[in-house]
């Protein structure tokens, strides 16, 4: 009785969530196109830029009710404790996006990383700056570590080595700086992955093939030989900013 009144809650709670998020993802987008046509119309770049923030907000609204909608999920053979962890990695991801844009911290670590003498000229206190972000990155590495390790059964202290480069790769691809552009980066990636490990079951059950090849095997391959490829056609990723210096 207990576990129907529980799994009641939880849907009425996912319900709300959604409700709550899609008024107020219609909301922004109301909000992004009219301070992009008046940008457009009165030749304000000023607007259209705050059409851009605007547009951070709706995206992150649409990460919500996806990953909401993924953390409703029942347990499975693959997800023994059921898929919460979604919900908790969009909790991180938009945590980090906010603190980013719109906080203090946020604003001094954006400033370092455009120019760092420059910075400290201003008066930001570089060394607690940089203290503040390694204790960040230290932070969101526990997260991920968790929500990864949560389908082993056992850890070993190399364990995080292919994980920790494929992050890195996720963050070149879609661009060093680019928060949004790391996680579509990752998402990109996985994705690729995961089609390459079921492309000889794809494929024998297309008829193309009448045993399996060995896709699978080449799975992590994938994923280096993108990084390559981005270093050498785009090195600022996906939604890096290329940036030139004066002389």
């Amino acid at each position: 009785m207990s576990k129907i009144t529980e799994n009641k809650d939880e849907l009425l709670r996912e319900r709300k969530i959604q409700r709550v998020t899609l008024a107020c993802s219609l909301g922004n987008l109301v909000l992004l196109l009219f301070k992009f046509f008046a940008g457009i119309f009165g030749n304000s770049a000023a607007m259209i830029a705050d059409a851009v923030h605007s547009l951070s907000d709706f995206a992150t609204d649409i990460v919500v009710i996806l990953f909401v909608r993924l953390a409703g999920k029942p347990q499975d053979a693959d997800h023994n404790f059921g898929h919460g962890k979604y919900e908790t990695l969009a909790t991180a991801v938009i945590g980090l996006v906010l603190l980013i844009n719109h906080t203090k911290i946020g604003m001094a670590m954006r400033a370092v990383s455009v120019d760092f003498e420059t910075a400290q000229l201003m008066g930001i206190k570089i060394n607690n700056v940089i203290s503040a972000t390694f204790i960040i990155g230290t932070f969101l590495a526990a997260i991920g570590s968790i929500l990864f390790f949560t389908n082993f059964p056992g850890v070993v202290p190399t364990a995080g080595a292919m994980p920790g480069l494929k992050a890195f790769v996720a963050a070149v691809f879609g661009g060093i700086g680019s928060v949004p552009g790391a996680v579509v980066g990752a998402f990109i990636i996985g994705i690729c992955e995961s089609v390459i490990k079921g492309l000889d079951t794809i494929l024998m059950a297309n008829g193309a093939i009448t045993e399996q090849v060995g896709f699978a095997t080449f799975s992590d391959a994938f994923t280096f030989v993108l990084l390559i490829v981005i270093l050498v056609f785009k090195p600022t990723g996906l939604f890096g900013e290329k940036t030139t210096d004066k002389v």
